[in-house]
Parts: structure tokens; sequence; C-alpha cells
């Protein structure tokens, strides 16, 4: 199981000062060029997340609230927030800034929001080489869900970083944490890696 630090911050990330992962195992496909990566840290208000990639045929059709985002070139955050339990949050966005936010214990059962205000608000932009998504996840949000959660040093959630695109040039599925499963699925949060607040 990979491991990764939340760096902490005071307000808005200098994301120049927080470490990367790596986004770079490709399952259920043949090899493909691209790369992404992800970082994260918190405050007391939020989780702020920046999910960036690296690839020449960016897919980008899809929009709206009930959009299939998974099947444009699309970046995705999972987690659970608190250890040992199965519900987990997922979080897919494309590079129109269409997301879809979901919540339960596994693909079958996920619930998907579609708030009148996005909790997250996606702020997504081109790159030279690509494309990248900032947003944060409100505690307050969580807490709605996990009112025993509690965001501080040394506490652990479990989570994984994707990078997807069913229906681009190239369909491509890539983790951080690997998937050891047989099946084809990004639902499976006993894949989870462990990330551990700074």
């Amino acid at each position: 199981m990979k491991e990764y630090t939340i760096s902490k911050t005071n307000g808005v990330p200098n994301w120049q000062n927080v470490p990367a992962l790596f986004i770079d195992n490709q399952h259920w496909c043949k090899p493909v060029d691209i790369t992404a990566e992800a970082k994260l840290c918190y405050d007391e208000n939020a989780l702020y997340v920046l999910l960036s990639a690296k690839e020449a045929h960016i897919r980008a059709e899809n929009c709206g609230p009930l959009a299939a985002v998974y099947e444009d070139s699309c970046l995705e955050f999972f987690f659970s927030p608190i250890p040992g339990d199965l519900r987990y949050f997922n979080i897919e966005i494309n590079p129109n800034g269409s997301y879809y936010l979901g919540y339960g214990t596994n693909r079958h059962n996920t619930i998907r929001f579609i708030p009148k205000k996005s909790p997250i608000d996606p702020k997504v932009s081109r790159t030279s080489d690509g494309w990248q998504v900032e947003y944060s996840i409100p505690w307050e949000f969580v807490w709605r869900f996990f009112p025993e959660f509690v965001p501080a040093p040394g506490k652990t959630i479990r989570a994984n970083c994707y990078k997807c695109g069913d229906c681009t040039v190239v369909p491509h599925y890539i983790a951080w944490n690997p998937i050891v499963i047989a099946q084809e699925d990004f639902h499976c949060p006993n894949e989870f890696g462990l990330m551990i607040f700074e």
C-alpha cells in the first residue's frame, strides 16, 4: 500500500511547496503515453486538491450535471475519511469542469449529488502539455456524513487518485495505489492507499 503525507497549509495553498504523488499504475489497457499527478494539503476549513495530467489528445465533450465525465479525459479523487469504514466519496472531473460527486461503498450503490451550489467549485485550466483541476472539499461537507471525522496531525484517510478516459483516442485507466483485484473497477475502497495528515 502506498502512503502520502497531506501537507498542512494556512489558507490558499502554495502548490510549489506541496509534494506530488504520481498516478502511474496503468491497468486494463495497453500502455499509454499519459502521466498524471496529485497534490493535497489541508487546513482547519478544507482539504485542497490539485490534479494534473499530461496528455496529447484531450477529450472534453460532456457537460452538465449528469455528464458521463469518465468518458472524457478525467481526473479523479476517491477517499474514505474513517479508517475501517468502506464508505467513500468519489470526485471525477473532466476538462470542461463537469464533475461527478458521489458517495457510497461501491460502484453499484453510489449516490450522485447534484447540488444547486457546488461544494467543491472546481477550477480547470489547460497547460502547455495537458490540463489540471484545482478544488477544495470543505470539512463541513464531509462532517455531514462523517461527524466523527477529525482532520488533525497524525490522523489518516484511505484514498486513491485516478486518470482515465473511456472514450478518448487511447482509452486508459491509471491509478496512484495499484489495484490488485481482478475486476476492472476503481470503486474498491479496499484498494485505496493511505494518506496521513502532517
